[in-house]
């Protein structure tokens, strides 16, 4: 499988106290409304490849992408093709959690996770 991926961590872009703050607006000294602001949901994953002994790269990636466009952007970083690819997903300590077989769906469904 040309392709090893190990977790190294998560990161989460989420609203501060201050962005609330600033989104409040006050009436009559009633707070009438709070912007909504979304979570950037992505990943931050080791990228291993199976033939390139030497090649490995923290890569970060959106748990909205589909595995068809992790594997578009690894073949961008390694020349491998996305038909020769097949990416498994490891945890931190080297155990194989799950094969990311299923093309269409998101990298979230798979659950990576901190650590």
């Amino acid at each position: 499988d040309p392709f090893a991926l190990s977790l190294v961590e998560r990161r989460r872009t989420e609203p501060a106290a201050a962005v609330e703050a600033t989104a409040r607006r006050k009436e009559g000294g009633a707070m009438a409304s709070l912007l909504h602001v979304e979570v950037d949901e992505t990943v931050f994953l080791r990228v291993t490849h199976s033939n390139l002994s030497h090649f490995a790269a923290d890569v970060r990636f959106s748990l909205q992408s589909t595995i068809e466009s992790v594997k578009e952007k690894l073949w961008r970083k390694t020349g491998t093709s996305v038909d020769s690819m097949s990416l498994q997903l490891y945890d931190d300590a080297g155990q194989k959690v799950c094969d990311l077989s299923d093309n269409q769906r998101p990298l979230g469904f798979y659950s990576p996770r901190d650590g």
